[in-house]
């Protein structure tokens, strides 16, 4: 089994505050099957130029995992038009009355801030705006790919047996993370419940990851470390930054890397 991690940039520009991070995308070959863990951002160029670097054609992948509903998680779901696409239900619906909900509402301030009431009072006028850009310009469901080729992960679909889905609620409400077991290691895939490597070891992180509630987030960390302290040498594949292995904290050199 063979795990290749990418890294999709993704800029927002339309926004007042112009953003510019990256997103992981997280790909496991494992005998017949190719496995897509998050897709990044709609604009689908630097997601399959990495894909084919590493020798995928998007109509050979299998399976699409989403983490959670948001954008820079599930925009390039729809290049996989072969693939079964594992998504909460839940996640969709809320996202998608969420955001709807967003543009309608008059005080958008409090609509925020009671969405995300830990997010610092600096950050409440950036986000609005950010949200905003992502619901008007980039938030479209055909992203997500053909209705018909998804799974609801509430149904408890019969996917690989070397997977294993279970809830990270605290981002958003019915964020999944994503255990992948190999031969001699795991790996752990964790969406935006871990954002990157500084924030997991509480190093001064200065990437702001905004939580819905962060109560429920605190105890999916611990299920999350959980899961990794089970295994002899777990590997964690954050959404923001490069996988790290969780017993030493140092960052995988290897990619792929084979497990």
């Amino acid at each position: 089994m063979v795990v290749y991690s990418l890294l999709i940039p993704v800029v927002v520009l339309e926004s007042k505050y112009p953003f510019r991070f990256f997103s992981a995308v997280t790909v496991v070959r494992n005998n017949d099957d190719i496995v897509v863990f998050d897709t990044g951002f709609p604009e689908g160029s630097e997601l399959l130029k990495g894909l084919k670097t590493f020798g995928f054609d998007p109509d050979s992948i299998t399976w699409v995992f989403n983490t959670h509903i948001h954008i820079d998680h599930f925009g390039g779901n729809h290049l996989f038009k072969n693939a079964k696409k594992v998504v909460s239900r839940r996640d969709y619906l809320f996202r998608k009355r969420w955001g709807e909900a967003l543009l309608k509402t008059r005080d958008k301030l409090s609509y925020i801030e009671n969405s995300f009431p830990h997010l610092p009072k600096r950050e409440v006028e950036k986000l609005i705006d950010f949200l905003l850009v992502i619901q008007k310009c980039h938030f479209r469901e055909h992203y997500l790919g053909d209705p018909d080729t998804f799974l609801w992960a509430e149904d408890h679909p019969p996917v690989p047996e070397w997977i294993r889905i279970f809830s990270t609620p605290g981002h958003t409400p019915y964020h999944l993370s994503f255990l992948v077991q190999g031969k001699e290691k795991r790996a752990i895939i964790t969406g935006d419940r871990v954002p990157n490597r500084r924030y997991f070891f509480a190093e001064g992180n200065s990437f702001i990851e905004v939580d819905m509630d962060r109560r429920l987030a605190k105890s999916s960390e611990q299920r999350i470390k959980r899961y990794a302290e089970a295994g002899n040498e777990s590997i964690i594949y954050p959404s923001h930054d490069r996988p790290f292995f969780y017993h030493t904290g140092r960052y995988v050199q290897k990619n792929p890397c084979e497990i």
